[in-house]
């Protein structure tokens, strides 16, 4: 059963004491807000020191926080896949992977990754293969939300989902919850992360 003590036992104080500081581009923005919470990768950390996934995809990577996080934190990560629509920054895919390949993969050669721009809501299929671990924080819209844990339950073994507790007037929650209650059958276990906006972890 997935107790929050075991998670809490691995996040560090601060995100900056284990990944490197140059990750985080923005520092000094207001994307600071996640930073200075001392709460948020902080969490993305200790998630990926608990579960060490050694194949991992995420679909909203924006500039590679939580994707060089989860990455800095499993040792024995090897494949590594992203989409992103770059909805949010022009040039997003490019400046994320060429940050992570140099700050954080630079002595880790055996890691592969790829970053595609790809909107998950127009996917109805996943093809990608297994992953031990999926991350979604793309679209936050409820049926959104909802419609990418539909496409990737059967592909993971660990999925996470960001902004559980988001204030859009379309929640993230709703989206979440509904799929949890469709899905209760092939959900073995869940767990929320009390983080600046709130993940919820399930388990396969």
């Amino acid at each position: 059963m997935l107790k929050l003590e075991s998670f809490e036992s691995l996040k560090p104080n601060d995100v900056f004491d284990v990944v490197t500081r140059e990750l985080f581009v923005e520092v000094g923005t207001e994307h600071d807000e996640y930073l200075r919470s001392l709460n948020c990768y902080e969490w993305y950390y200790a998630i990926s020191k608990y579960y060490q996934p050694k194949s991992y995809f995420e679909i909203g990577v924006r500039l590679g926080y939580s994707m060089g996080t989860v990455i800095t934190a499993s040792d024995v990560i090897d494949h590594v896949l992203g989409w992103d629509n770059e909805s949010y920054i022009k040039n997003s895919i490019e400046r994320a992977k060429s940050t992570i390949e140099k700050y954080i993969t630079c002595n880790r050669n055996n890691v592969n990754i790829s970053i595609f721009n790809i909107d998950s809501q127009k996917e109805s299929k996943l093809v990608i293969g297994n992953y031990d671990m999926i991350h979604i924080d793309g679209d936050h819209r409820s049926n959104s939300v909802y419609h990418d844990c539909v496409l990737v339950k059967d592909s993971c073994k660990v999925l996470v989902i960001d902004d559980y507790n988001n204030n859009t007037s379309e929640k993230t929650k709703n989206g979440i919850d509904r799929f949890m209650n469709e899905f209760s059958g092939v959900i073995k276990d869940n767990l929320y992360i009390p983080s600046i906006r709130g993940m919820m972890i399930i388990e396969f």
